[in-house]
């Protein structure tokens, strides 16, 4: 049960109007016809009043209450008849106690709209504004944090209080007939931005391809990314904006994004990765020219793009290694170009020595190994890069709750 506002004011009314009501009808009692029948039927002097006597004043009480009740509806009158004997006649005073009729209403929600005002509503469900202070109350934080204006979308809570049907019969009411300018701010759509959704990709998990084995070569990729990707929305929330329903939204966004990596090509000279959804392409120049594990990085580079009707920030780097092993016993890479040049002398003059055969079946094993690893490569070609769910930050613009609604 709420608090009436102005319940202090309506005792202080109250215990006025029972004052005045009551001298009216003590007049109306005293009156010269009442108090000649009252006279006339009084035969002796005792300590209390003849019946007769109680009854011609209680008929006339009862006339004059009917009048007043006709005059003022929102008011109950309960009354008490005092009589004193003064000089053989009987006078009567009244002592009235006056209540105002209440009803309750209230206990409601109500959803703000363009233009609703604290005035307003409070007519809507008290049938004045004059209790608007009642739901400012309930309500601390239905106000933006400046106090300028409500809320679109907002949910007030409309407590349950006594009211005064008719405010007019209540004096400390009627003079609240003119709403005070904080009643009148009219409820409007706060132009707060959208949320900005941080993703950080070094909190994912390495993505491992291979080991991929061919030729008597093996290679395994693992790649692990760096840096950020932020995704927001432009122009400003809608009146009723679901924070987590967005987060959602965004989050699956965010999925669709970094499920779009991929290595588009991938030589013993040039390793690339590119995204179609962000256009870029993050490239490096290579040298595979022996086993063992090699280390590079694609520095972080931002770009911006818009996305189905979001804008995407990014800057996002690679860290690769590839390690390749050789299983046939030959290294990779080709042979030296002095060993090449003596083996094409030596096959020109028709000098087959030892030495020059050795040398010969060891460029044939190498170049064999080396084009075994490029056929490798090609398998990592269009390879998808599905990176790990990764954690994100919802950061809220000023004037934003955890719930996506305005701070009110």
């Amino acid at each position: 049960m709420g608090h009436n506002p102005f319940a202090r004011q309506m005792a202080a009314d109250e215990r006025v109007l029972s004052r005045q009501i009551g001298q009216d009808l003590t007049r109306a009692l005293r009156a010269s016809r009442v108090q000649r029948r009252a006279d006339a039927a009084t035969t002796s002097t005792t300590r209390r009043p003849p019946r007769e006597v109680t009854r011609i004043f209680e008929e006339a009480l009862a006339r004059e209450i009917r009048g007043v009740a006709r005059a003022n509806r929102s008011i109950t009158i309960d009354t008490c008849i005092c009589y004193a004997l003064q000089r053989s006649s009987w006078q009567a005073t009244v002592n009235a106690v006056v209540r105002y009729r209440t009803q309750s209403r209230g206990g409601v929600s109500h959803t703000l709209a363009q233009g609703d005002t604290l005035w307003t509503v409070a007519e809507r469900y008290y049938g004045h504004g004059a209790y608007w202070s009642a739901i400012a109350d309930e309500n601390p934080r239905a106000l933006n944090s400046r106090q300028q204006f409500l809320m679109c979308g907002a949910i007030l809570r409309i407590p349950r209080i006594d009211v005064v049907p008719e405010i007019r019969d209540v004096p400390s009411l009627a003079r609240q007939a003119r709403p005070p300018r904080e009643a009148q701010r009219p409820a409007r759509t706060p132009e707060l931005p959208f949320p900005e959704i941080q993703c950080t990709m070094q909190h994912s998990r390495p993505v491992t391809l291979g080991p991929v084995c061919m030729g008597g070569v093996t290679v395994e990729v693992t790649i692990e990314p760096s840096g950020s990707l932020v995704v927001n929305r432009p122009g400003t929330v809608p009146a009723r904006f679901d924070c987590r329903r967005y987060r959602a939204q965004v989050q699956a966004e965010i999925g669709r994004i970094t499920a779009a990596f991929r290595i588009s090509s991938f030589t013993t000279g040039r390793f690339t990765i590119s995204n179609r959804l962000l256009g870029g392409r993050y490239t490096v120049a290579l040298n595979l020219d022996t086993d063992g594990s090699f280390g590079f990085s694609i520095s972080e580079r931002r770009s911006e793009t818009t996305i189905r009707g979001y804008r995407v920030t990014t800057s996002i780097g690679f860290e690769v290694t590839i390690r390749v092993t050789s299983t046939c016993g030959q290294p990779v890479g080709a042979p030296s170009a002095e060993g090449v040049r003596r083996t094409q002398g030596a096959r020109s003059r028709g000098r087959n020595t030892a030495a020059d055969l050795a040398e010969a079946g060891a460029w044939t094993a190498a170049a064999g190994a080396a084009a075994a690893l490029g056929r490798v490569l090609l398998e990592f070609a269009g390879r998808a890069l599905s990176f790990a769910t990764m954690p994100i930050i919802i950061i809220l613009p000023p004037g934003m709750n955890e719930q996506g609604g305005p701070i009110a």
